[in-house]
């Protein structure tokens, strides 16, 4: 059985929960778009142009634009 994918684009720019690298498999893939933490496009703790905050002690972000 293929196996669906969680990614899913945010055109309005909402907050998606951010993706920390302990919460990876043993091969270092991520939990939400199951391709390699390094490359898949789930936001991290620290990226740049990205706006953080806290919710019920859950990490949550969303890209913001350059200056």
């Amino acid at each position: 059985m293929k196996q669906k994918f969680r990614h899913f684009s945010r055109p309005n720019n909402t907050f998606a929960k951010v993706v920390f690298a302990v919460e990876c498999d043993e091969d270092g893939n991520c939990p939400n778009c199951h391709i390699d933490y390094a490359e898949c496009p789930c936001l991290g703790p620290t990226m740049p142009n990205v706006e953080y905050e806290w919710r019920n002690g859950i990490m949550y972000g969303r890209k913001i634009a350059d200056d």
